[in-house]
Order: structure tokens, then sequence, then C-alpha cells
């Protein structure tokens, strides 16, 4: 038996359906299980021991071709998956464009919440009804499946690297990829110098290679009273999966980072603007459920805590305060509460050891 899963976003959202993985080996053993997913996206997969093979879709190259090329880009890559005669294909997202190919490569099974378009919805043999965090709405295909889920585990494997990281260290990554997710510049460094003077705790920062993400960091240093060790956009992102495994704790945004920490079973503290909790806030391997339940403030589940202001407009979901990629929600965040958080959870770590 084969099957697909279809997840064309980003890292995170890649990383969060791989619970999948582990129910379909449990109720199809010998069944081997591809990946379709965008170019930049599958490092989350990579070292998995049960994914068989991953099909990478060139978006970037195929957004910026002309139509022609487009065209026999798109053509190819179907075919390439319908050569594959998958016997089950898994469309993660309620995505037309997988929802087609589901059906173009001739899976006789194809398991999918609804599509925006209605007449692709009739291809579909076992719909999903996604609800609740995206772990939970990822395993609506097993219950689909009419399968029972068996784990709601967050898998993620690395190899390992000699980066002469301190003990007893607090990884920080400050960004995002939206600006509108980041809390300004001079929170972060407040944050950094509370960890690094007043716990007298190593911060180790990274970001991301992008001039972006270099500027912010070089901006958020010069804001600094500490000086915390940085990783300027240096490092693989299996490089950094392997780094949060070694951390105390991660503080950072919602980003792929955090739901890397939170896989790790390292204990995050998540600055939440727009996005919403119940459904992005850092997943607990230890839980079958989400504990999520409030529409902002301080909420927790398990080792891990989102914090978000209780203005009535969070979350929004939108890109930032009238489009501006400026979210005001976190610019205005209470540094105490961040400061009280980041405490308790040292001492909830030293009351557990």
């Amino acid at each position: 038996m084969k099957i697909l899963i279809i997840k064309f976003r980003f890292i995170g959202d890649v990383l969060l359906t791989t619970p999948l993985i582990s129910n379909l080996k449990a109720h199809y053993p010998n069944a081997s299980i591809h990946y379709a997913v965008n170019s930049g996206t599958q490092a989350p997969l990579q070292n998995n021991p049960q994914i068989e093979k991953i099909h990478i879709y060139e978006r970037g190259i195929i957004k910026k071709a002309n139509i022609f090329k487009k065209i026999y880009l798109e053509l190819r890559y179907a075919l390439g998956l319908k050569k594959e005669k998958f016997d089950i294909v898994i469309n993660t997202e309620m995505s037309d464009r997988g929802l087609f190919l589901a059906k173009f490569i001739g899976a006789k099974t194809i398991v999918s919440p609804k599509g925006k378009n209605g007449i692709l919805n009739k291809f579909i043999t076992h719909i999903s009804k996604p609800s609740g965090h995206i772990v939970m709405q990822n395993l609506s295909a097993i219950n689909a499946l009419n399968k029972e889920i068996k784990s709601t585990k967050v898998s993620l494997y690395f190899n390992e690297y000699n980066l002469n990281l301190p003990n007893n260290f607090i990884h920080i990554h400050p960004m995002a990829r939206f600006n509108y997710k980041c809390v300004s510049d001079e929170i972060m460094a407040k944050i950094i110098d509370f960890c690094e003077i007043e716990l007298d705790k190593r911060v180790v920062l990274t970001c991301d290679k992008s001039q972006n993400e270099i500027d912010k960091m070089k901006n958020i240093l010069s804001l600094c009273k500490s000086k915390p060790m940085v990783f300027m956009g240096n490092l693989t992102l299996d490089q950094v999966a392997f780094l949060s495994s070694k951390s105390q704790l991660y503080i950072g945004t919602d980003t792929a980072i955090m739901h890397i920490a939170a896989a790790n079973d390292v204990p995050c503290i998540a600055l939440f603007g727009p996005s919403y909790t119940s459904a992005w806030g850092p997943w607990d391997n230890s839980k079958s459920k989400s504990y999520y339940k409030d529409t902002n403030g301080i909420q927790k589940m398990g080792k891990h805590t989102v914090i978000q202001s209780t203005l009535k407009c969070v979350p929004c979901g939108n890109e930032g305060c009238n489009g501006s990629q400026i979210s005001d929600c976190l610019n205005t965040l209470d540094i105490n509460w961040i400061k009280n958080e980041i405490k308790n959870s040292f001492i909830i770590q030293i009351q557990t050891n």
C-alpha cells in the first residue's frame, strides 16, 4: 500500500502533520508513506525513517515561470505523482489544488476536508472535518478513515552537531516569517537582558539568513546591555533543531522554531499577536488534546505558555493593524507578564527535576 500526504504550506505546518505518520503506520504497518510539500519546507521530514519519499513542489520556480513553462512544470509534477500509483491520498488543507492532484493521480481513496470548489468535493471518498488545534485538524483524516487516533505526538528527527553550546541555556528566536508576528526590538532586548543579567542564564539567539532577519537581529543586539551567544543566520534548520533540543527553555514568536522546540519537549514561552492560540499554540507531546480554551491572555498547555494581549480585537488573524505588518497587541505586551512566566518556568523545572 502507498499513501501520499499533501501539505503545501510552510515549515511549521508540515511539522504538525507528523502525528499522521505514526497513526498511519499503526493502522497500515506495511504502507509506504510519501509526502508532497513545497520546496524549502521538507526539512522536518528529511530524517524521518518512516517516510519513503518526499515529492518537492518547486513553488517559487513555477510561480515565476511563463504560462507555457508553468503548465509544463505543473503537469510534470502531477504525472510524477501519478506514476507512484497511490492507494490513499490525504489532502490536509481545504485546497482545491490538493483535491485536483488527488483525483488526477488516480487514488481510489481520497481523504480531504471539503474545498472551496463544490465540483471537486465530489471526488472526496472520506470527508475529514478539521477543528481545534492544527495537530487535531490534521488527525481528523484518521477519523475520516474510521480509524482510532493512536498518538498525537509531533515527531522530529535531526542529526547531532558540535556547536559549542553553553550548558543550561535559553534559546530565543526573535523573528518570524512575517513581521506582524514579532514583538518590538526594544521588548526583545529587555527579555534577553532579563534572562542574562537578572536570571544569570545564558541566552543563545538564532535567526534565518535573510537580510531582513539579520538586520533585525543586529538592531536587537544594539539595544542589549548583555552579550548573548548569536548564530547570525549561519545554521541550517537541522542544526537549529539540534540546538533547540539542548536548551532549557524557548522564548519567541509564533513560528516554525517554536513548533520545533515543542516537538523537542522543550518548554516554550510563546508571544502571540494576531494568531489564534487555539489553533497554533505550542503542542505538548504528553497531551492527547488541546488545553487552549480562552480567547487570549496567558494560556498554558502542559509545559508550554502562550502570552497574548487581552485587547478585545485579539486575535484578529490580520497581518498587523490596518495591514501595516505591525501588531500593536504585541508591542504593548506587559514585560512583567513575560518576566514572571520566564521565572515560573524555571521554578516548575526545578520542582519537577
